[in-house]
């Protein structure tokens, strides 16, 4: 409100640039964007599909890299667990070599020494053999290593020399993804570049089951680079209770591919019916010229403050805190009013706009009397700019904040899961020509706008336990002996029978 982007902004059909414009700057803050990403929006449509395949291609460049560095590093770290085997055999070999000495050295002392000398020989004769063994299986690998040097026309020494650099190309492939992160180049330009959080890609499931869940069909599109959200409708009784969904991707992702493999999929054996989901063409859509006349927008100011007043009380913003509310419960409550009792800055000074005013007394001294129209006189369309802009105000923050388009009179649920946030919206066309509105036109369009917007100015209240009880509520666990007592019969000790269940 305190920024530039409403000053000469109004909800007329000629602002439809700067009206999508002041929408996508909302979903772009809503998404966790910052200032820096609402330059994107003063690209112009071709400039905004160049830098979005960009970084499309950024992206991907980033992932191979990524997966190119990592066989170097398992590379060396395989070096690395040779070196260190080679390194641990001649230790290997020693430890064995000595024990081989003291085993027989003491099998022959002992032989020497007791009677049954042909026994001990035999046994520590298999012992050695069984040692030599091993010394044999531990050689091989080496062998072979050394002749396929010859063969290659390396020697070991030559083989020590290439292998001593895997360290270094360990450190070097090391350093260089820290720098990838560090460096200008990566992944800083990417931060330092807008972030078009605005421009989606999304997929219509047509057809899912009533016992698919949310959780289900997320971990199904997680699968897939570039998901963000899933939206799913209830279910409709004239459809077979079957739910639609939609799943937003981002806006560089290959879209016919995914569609395509989800329609290879089934989820609980249901075919989704994946279909890519357009965006929207009109965005800025426009309603009667008429709304543009005074009388029309004086009222339609009492309406959205009656609204906005309702629904931020309802959702507790602009509230009080928590202690003020206790204190302003035991105080009488005040007499309900447009703005006064609340804090939203739209609400200011509200009611300096929702008194008419004319030279009454002026026209009884001078005797002057206006006749009032007929309801079949022509009406000239008069435009107020001031009461405009203060209800251009309320009409956007309702569509921004509550969801709600005021001049179709529709909430749009649950539209923060959905691909397009702030997608639609309607605004006033040009005024008609004067001989097509009458008195009585106006006052039955007005009417009727108030009979379609009553559903958001009704305040609805919550009935206390009291009330609740006089209208016919009743306990839970009453209910549920009464009925236990009433449908059981006692046969014996312990022992029940349900005259519901048969005999």
């Amino acid at each position: 409100m305190n920024s530039d982007w409403l000053s000469n902004l109004s909800c007329d059909t000629e602002k439809t640039d700067e009206l999508v414009k002041l929408l996508d700057a909302a979903v772009i803050l809503l998404e966790g964007g910052n200032d820096n990403d609402l330059k994107i929006l003063d690209m112009s449509h071709d400039d905004l599909m160049e830098f979005i395949k960009e970084r499309g291609g950024e992206k991907s460049r980033n992932n191979s890299e990524s997966q190119e560095s990592r066989p170097q590093i398992e590379n060396a770290n395989e070096k690395e667990n040779t070196e260190k085997k080679a390194a641990e055999k001649p230790a290997e070999k020693a430890a064995k070599k000595k024990h081989r000495d003291t085993y027989s050295s003491g099998s022959d002392s002992d032989s020497s020494s007791s009677g049954s000398s042909s026994e001990s020989e035999d046994e520590a004769n298999q012992a050695v053999a069984a040692e030599e063994k091993e010394t044999k299986k531990d050689d091989e690998p080496e062998v072979a290593s050394e002749a396929e040097a010859k063969v290659n026309g390396k020697t070991s020494a030559d083989k020590d020399s290439e292998d001593k650099p895997s360290e270094e190309v360990k450190e070097e492939t090391i350093k260089k993804e820290e720098n990838s992160e560090s460096t200008p180049n990566t992944s800083e330009v990417a931060v330092d570049k807008p972030r078009p959080f605005h421009m989606t890609l999304s997929i219509f499931l047509r057809n899912l089951a009533p016992g698919i869940t949310k959780q289900e069909v997320e971990a199904m599109c997680k699968k897939y680079p570039g998901f963000k959200r899933v939206a799913l409708q209830d279910p409709q009784a004239d459809r077979r209770y079957m739910r639609r969904g939609w799943v937003t991707f981002d806006r560089s992702v290959n879209i016919k591919d995914i569609c395509w493999n989800l329609n290879n999929i089934r989820l609980r054996d249901c075919e989704m019916g994946a279909i890519v989901n357009r965006d929207i063409k009109q965005r800025v859509r426009p309603v009667n010229g008429i709304v543009n006349h005074k009388n029309l927008v004086r009222q339609d100011i009492k309406i959205a403050a009656k609204i906005i007043q309702n629904l931020d009380n309802k959702w507790s913003i602009w509230d009080n805190s928590h202690e003020d509310k206790k204190k302003t419960v035991k105080k009488e409550e005040p007499p309900h009013t447009f703005g006064l009792q609340s804090k939203n800055p739209v609400l200011k000074n509200i009611t300096d706009y929702l008194v008419d005013e004319g030279s009454f007394e002026e026209d009884e001294l001078l005797g002057e009397t206006k006749e009032e129209k007929k309801d079949g006189d022509e009406v000239t369309i008069e435009r107020d700019e001031e009461l405009l802009k203060v209800l251009d105000k309320m009409i956007l923050y309702l569509r921004i904040v509550h969801s709600i388009d005021y001049y179709s009179g529709i909430e749009y649920p649950n539209e923060d899961e959905m691909p397009h946030r702030c997608g639609i919206m309607h605004a006033r066309s040009e005024p008609p020509s004067t001989n097509q509105i009458t008195n009585s036109g106006l006052t039955d369009y007005m009417n009727a706008f108030e009979q379609k917007i009553k559903q958001f100015t009704e305040e609805k209240g919550k009935l206390d336990d009291a009330e609740v009880t006089k209208l016919g509520r009743k306990d839970p666990q009453a209910e549920v002996e009464k009925f236990i007592t009433a449908n059981t019969q006692e046969l014996a000790k312990d022992k029940w029978l349900c005259p519901l269940s048969g005999p």
